[in-house]
C-alpha cells in the first residue's frame, strides 16, 4: 500500500522548493500618459493533471489535496500561491508533477500566461 500523505508532502514541499528558486520575469506597465508601473512579475496560471480521476490515489487527492476533476479528463490541482507570477506557478506545477511521474503516477504540468 502507497504512503499518499507522504507522496502528497513530498511532491507539495518538492513544488515550493522550486517555486522558491525560480527567478520570476519582471515586466514594466506604461499607462496612457507613459508613467511607467512596476516591475511586476508577468501574470498567468499553472495547474498539475493526474490521469486517471479514478483510484485511490486520485480520491485521496480529492479529498485531501484539493484537486478535482479536469476538463481534459483525469483531475487537476491548481496553484493558487505566488500572488500572479507565472514562473513561481509553474516552477511548482512542474515539481509537483514530476514527484507524482517519479512515483508512478501519470502526472503532468500545464499552464498559460495571463
Amino acid at each position: 500500500m502507497n504512503n499518499f500523505p507522504a507522496l502528497h508532502k513530498a511532491a507539495e514541499l518538492a513544488g515550493r522548493e522550486a517555486a522558491l528558486a525560480a527567478a520570476p520575469q519582471m515586466i514594466k506597465v506604461k499607462d496612457g500618459s507613459g508613467k511607467v508601473f512596476g516591475p511586476f512579475p508577468i501574470c498567468g496560471f499553472a495547474w498539475v493533471v493526474v490521469k486517471p480521476n479514478r483510484g485511490k490515489f486520485a480520491e485521496y487527492l480529492k479529498e485531501f489535496g484539493g484537486f478535482k476533476k479536469h476538463y481534459g479528463g483525469g483531475i487537476s490541482h491548481w496553484i493558487h500561491d505566488y500572488d500572479q507570477s507565472f514562473d513561481m506557478k509553474r516552477a511548482h506545477a512542474t515539481a509537483y508533477a514530476k514527484a507524482l511521474k517519479d512515483a508512478g503516477y501519470d502526472a503532468y504540468a500545464d499552464s498559460r500566461l495571463d
